[in-house]
């Protein structure tokens, strides 16, 4: 009997462990995410690039030149994003009513306020 509930706290300590580990990976994943940003976002090209440094262990001029890459590809896709990005809102505003309108509205405005100047990232201290 004593040694059932021997294996009972070890296999019960194991599954807390793992319960854990996957809580604190999935929120430093989650950071990490949120860091990089938006495309079209001046961080996102620097934390991609010291991600593939990491996992491919990259040269030096290999990191030069995949951030310049990255940098490159950023510069092409603000633009898009920002205009996808607007025309998603003139359409969620299409379906809404005036007062929902309104609420919405204001809902852009807080999240354009929370924002990084220059950038479409929340500012880390604003995030939900």
């Amino acid at each position: 009997m004593k040694n059932w509930k021997v294996i009972a706290g070890i296999v019960g300590v194991f599954l807390l462990g793992m319960t854990a580990g996957g809580l604190v990976t999935a929120r430093v994943i989650k950071r990490q995410a949120h860091r990089a940003g938006a495309p079209g976002s001046p961080m996102a090209a620097e934390f991609i690039t010291r991600r593939l440094t990491w996992e491919l262990h990259l040269t030096p001029e290999q990191r030069r030149q995949v951030f310049a890459i990255l940098s490159e590809t950023q510069r092409e896709l603000r633009p898009l994003y920002q205009r996808a990005l607007t025309e998603s809102q003139q359409k969620i505003r299409a379906v809404l009513r005036p007062d929902q309108q309104a609420k919405y509205d204001r809902l852009l405005a807080e999240r354009r306020a929370a924002r990084r100047p220059g950038t479409m990232v929340d500012k880390p201290d604003e995030r939900p």
